[in-house]
C-alpha cells in the first residue's frame, strides 16, 4: 500500500486528481484503516463531483473515528450538494456538538440553509445554539453576519449588543 500511497502524492503534487483518487482507493483496499486519508479521499471525490462515492469514504472514515472533523465536514458539504439539507444540518451540528470551537460548522449551516432557501432554519439553529451556550461567542459573530446578509441589520445591531454586554472587550463585535 506503501506504493500506492506514494503515487497518489506524486499525483497530488501535479494536481493530477482522477489519477491521485484511482492510486488512493488501491491503497485503501490493501489498509482500509486510515481515517484521515479514507476522508482525503472523499474530500476528493467530492470536488470532482462523485457524492455518493465520497459519502462512502466518509462514512469508512468517520467508522474508524467518530470526531473526525473533516470527514464530518465533509458529509455535511457532499449532502449539500446533493440538495439533502437535513443530513447535511445533522453532520454539521454533529460537529459543532464535538468540536464547540469549529466556527466553520456554523457558517457552513447559515450558507447550506441560505443555497437552500430556508434561512429562518439557520436562524432558528443560530438562536438556539446562542441560547444553549451562552458563552461561545463565535455564534454571536455568525447570527449577526446572517442577520447583516439578510438585510436585518437592527437584529444584527442587538445581537452584537447582547454579545458586548457579555464580553466587553470583544474587538470582533466592535468592528461589525
Amino acid at each position: 500500500y506503501k506504493s500506492y500511497s506514494a503515487l497518489a502524492e506524486i499525483y497530488l503534487r501535479f494536481k493530477k486528481f482522477p489519477e491521485a483518487i484511482e492510486a488512493m482507493i488501491r491503497e485503501l483496499e490493501l489498509n482500509p484503516k486510515q481515517p484521515r486519508r479514507q476522508a482525503q479521499l472523499g474530500g476528493l471525490m467530492v470536488n470532482e463531483g462523485r457524492m455518493e462515492d465520497a459519502i462512502e469514504r466518509f462514512r469508512q472514515a468517520l467508522l474508524e473515528n467518530v470526531k473526525l472533523p473533516i470527514a464530518l465536514m465533509g458529509m455535511g458539504k457532499a449532502y449539500a450538494t446533493l440538495g439533502n439539507l437535513e443530513k447535511a444540518l445533522y453532520y454539521y451540528k454533529r460537529l459543532r456538538r464535538y468540536h464547540p470551537a469549529n466556527t466553520k460548522a456554523l457558517e457552513a449551516i447559515v450558507k447550506c440553509c441560505l443555497d437552500a432557501g430556508d434561512g429562518q432554519k439557520a436562524e432558528y439553529i443560530l438562536k438556539d445554539e446562542k441560547n444553549a451556550h451562552k458563552d461561545r461567542k463565535d455564534t454571536y459573530h455568525v447570527l449577526a453576519k446572517y442577520y447583516l446578509a439578510t438585510d436585518r441589520k437592527e437584529d444584527a445591531l442587538n445581537t452584537l449588543n447582547d454579545l458586548l454586554v457579555l464580553d466587553p472587550e470583544n474587538i470582533e463585535a466592535q468592528r461589525l
